[in-house]
């Protein structure tokens, strides 16, 4: 029973997609952790998902290594804080003619520019936080 559970626990982290194989390489690294894990911590791990009362490993595990690691005081215990950020590339806007009568240009993104050495600006932003109080989470902030 417990052969096949594994085996179906590795098939749906197999047939993920690419973020998977990065989640795979993490359970490895940690795989004598993750298999004495319960059943519903390992397939929220695998769901790339953070609860309560998981410890630091299980959070890397599921989430990978955070941005920042901060300590703060909250209502007067310390709280060690993750940090996880993500990073977008952003699209300008299409400029707005300034009135009917006169044209707008704009130059081609993923044309005939393409290759002109046209960047785009990419934007890192706060994606969560996850806060431990004595060695577990005790604060999921979801993701925005």
């Amino acid at each position: 029973m417990r052969a096949r559970l594994a085996s179906v626990i590795l098939g749906a982290v197999l047939a993920g997609c690419a973020s998977s194989s990065t989640q795979t390489r993490r359970i490895d690294r940690y795989r004598s952790d993750y298999e004495s894990w319960p059943l519903e911590t390992r397939q929220a791990v695998l769901d790339g998902k953070v609860e309560l009362d998981m410890t630091p490993t299980m959070v890397r595990v599921a989430l990978g290594e955070p941005g920042e690691i901060v300590q703060r005081m909250v209502a007067g215990r310390p709280e060690t804080v993750w940090i996880y950020t993500k990073a977008e590339t952003v699209a300008p806007a299409a400029p707005q003619p300034a009135s009917p009568s006169q044209p707008t240009r704009t130059a081609a993104i993923n044309g005939s520019n393409a290759g002109a050495g046209v960047s785009l600006p990419t934007v890192v932003y706060r994606d969560r936080e996850i806060a431990f109080f004595d060695g577990l989470v005790c604060r999921v902030d979801r993701p925005l």
